[in-house]
């Protein structure tokens, strides 16, 4: 009964909407769109991609956009960047490297409580900038869990708690190193593209991401350090299992190497990618253009399997073909706010506010994007939010990147609850976490990530980002 009462709030809200507001008739519909999609989305009562979908069914009939404008969001470069990260991710689990790479630095740091906690968060972020990060906790869980038992006189099973939390954590963070970590940043890269004809490069996102994402997993541990009993001991069990594990690996595979080859390149490129245009002006060599090389390198370079690649196409059945259709929505949607004028109309509002003060207007969307992202899907928060983000931006005179930035990478920062990520519910459904340990050491991280955002963004670099915007 439920989902049929949010089923058939969605349209009702439209039509309320559409024919109350004292607006000319496509802004009123495109408001009543966004607030259908953003219940659909919040409530999730059918698939985020579902409500993705909405635009191209009611957005021409409604005279917001056309199909031609509708289906280069759907097609967006950007689309095809996320494509060619999904295949890069898809190689890497599917000839099992990350296992690989998670062991060999977890065999690394040792045996000690402190070190493995490290050793998780580490290699549980490396992944999740390269796979999503639902893949990386779901691979990386039962691992923890296994070394954990190892530990003796773990009161409490607190140390259990720590490593568990520290494979959630690290996929969240790990996400907001690279630009493919998690589609909010994606959102962001292509509203830039769509508003400014700016183009947000994989190697400029990851100046701010990478040292930002170390910070928080250093935070993060020493938060997490401190549930860890005093007591607790290692075994020398704990290094064996991991060893172990390892060996039956054994060494590296003709596959894994050649799979490296293509992965190395591809970061490689995407590294050197703006010398390369502002040298030798190639243009055309963009970071989607990388990506999906890559992903055809994977088709056609030689798998062990005779006659087949290191991929082939039945192993998209494992894709996630919703994030793109997500995607292509999120972009749709801003596009009708800019067509509609809903834009500059927020802006009118929003210069009638009084608070001035940069520093305070980063601190309110970095709040609200570190707590709403609890309760809501990042993605859709990030879509809904960056056309009034703009408006707030021209009315305090600042590049857009002063304001997105930090509540883009906000949205990412969702360390409370099970339900607000899918590594917090992976952790939490083995039942080894109880959800007020989650809170209380989420919520200490959730505060300590505000501080590092908004000092950043808020006070350190407001004259070092591009000026975006204005």
């Amino acid at each position: 009964m439920q989902k049929s009462l949010l089923l058939v709030m969605g349209p009702a809200i439209f039509l309320i909407l559409y024919f109350l507001l004292p607006f000319e008739g496509s802004m009123a519909a495109m408001l009543g769109m966004a607030a259908w999609m953003l219940l659909w989305w919040i409530t999730e009562v059918v698939s985020l991609s579902v409500t993705a979908l909405l635009p191209i069914v009611f957005f021409p009939v409604l005279g917001i956009l056309t199909p031609a404008e509708l289906s280069s969001y759907y097609a967006h470069p950007l689309v095809f960047l996320f494509l060619g990260g999904f295949l890069l991710a898809l190689g890497l689990e599917k000839i099992n490297l990350h296992l690989r790479i998670s062991l060999s630095i977890l065999s690394r740091v040792g045996s000690q409580p402190r070190a493995l906690l490290g050793g998780f968060l580490v290699s549980t972020a490396l992944l999740s900038m390269w796979i999503s990060n639902t893949a990386t906790a779901v691979m990386m869980y039962p691992i923890a869990l296994s070394v954990s038992k190892l530990l003796s006189k773990d009161t409490k099973g607190k140390a259990q708690l720590v490593l568990l939390l520290a494979v959630a954590y690290g996929a969240n963070i790990g996400g907001i190193a690279t630009l493919i970590g998690t589609p909010p940043n994606l959102i962001l890269a292509g509203f830039l593209d769509q508003q400014f004809g700016y183009t947000l490069s994989f190697f400029t996102w990851m100046l701010w991401g990478v040292p930002i994402a170390a910070v928080l997993l250093l935070l993060g541990f020493l938060v997490m350090r401190l549930w860890l009993p005093k007591d607790v001991v290692h075994q020398d069990d704990t290094l064996q299992f991991i060893q172990n594990e390892r060996t039956k690996l054994g060494s590296l595979s003709i596959d894994e190497k050649r799979f490296l080859m293509v992965f190395g390149l591809t970061i490689f490129a995407w590294m050197t990618r703006p010398l390369l245009v502002q040298y030798f002006q190639l243009t055309f060599f963009t970071d989607t253009t990388i990506a999906l090389a890559a992903g055809v390198l994977l088709f056609v370079i030689p798998g062990k399997q005779a006659g087949e690649g290191l991929l082939i196409w039945r192993d998209t059945e494992q894709l996630p073909w919703g994030i793109l259709l997500l995607f292509g929505g999120g972009l749709s949607l801003a596009g009708g706010f800019a067509a509609m004028g809903i834009i500059e109309a927020i802006g009118g509002f929003v210069q009638g506010l009084p608070v001035t003060h940069l520093w305070i207007w980063v601190l309110l969307v970095t709040f609200f994007g570190i707590f709403a992202t609890e309760l809501m899907s990042n993605l859709a928060l990030v879509t809904v939010l960056l056309p009034l983000l703009l408006a707030l931006s021209q009315f305090l005179g600042v590049s857009f990147l002063q304001v997105a930035l930090p509540f883009t990478i906000a949205s990412s920062c969702a360390f409370m609850l099970p339900m607000a990520t899918p590594p917090n519910a992976i952790v939490f459904a083995g039942g080894k976490i109880r959800i007020k340990d989650m809170v209380l050491v989420g919520l200490v991280i959730n505060f300590l990530a505000l501080v590092l955002l908004v000092s950043v963004f808020g006070f350190l670099i407001t004259s070092k980002l591009p000026v975006v915007g204005n």
